[in-house]
């Protein structure tokens, strides 16, 4: 979880001090909590109840948009990989200390998402 605005400062940031970079993977995270967590803060800033249902890979996958298998996949090596991030999150709030939370985010982008 990280918004795009935020990434171009962490960007920033590396490339300053690419001397302790170069070669390392950089996860960017700004909160690591669970989705049922993030459904509980949308349900908040929205006044209507969001519940996360988690969709098995083989389900999403056969979802049928272009890139459904893609994500699938995506969301699967994250699930079964990377349990958590705190490393990332730690790193993420040293290179950028004002990277905005999920429920910043979501109160900056309410009208917008609701109208989707």
């Amino acid at each position: 979880m990280v918004s795009v605005e935020d990434l171009g400062p962490v960007v920033v940031e590396l490339f300053k001090n690419s001397d302790q970079f170069i070669g390392k993977t950089v996860g960017v995270v700004a909160e690591d909590e669970p989705c049922s967590k993030y459904a509980s803060i949308m349900s908040s800033v929205f006044g209507v109840p969001v519940h996360y249902h988690s969709v098995p890979h083989h389900q999403f996958a056969a979802l049928g948009f272009p890139g459904a298998i893609e994500l699938a996949n995506m969301f699967e090596v994250q699930r079964l990989y990377i349990p958590e991030r705190k490393a990332d999150l730690e790193l993420t709030k040293k290179l950028h200390p004002a990277v905005q939370s999920f429920e910043s985010w979501v109160h900056q982008n309410k009208e917008r998402l609701l109208s989707s």
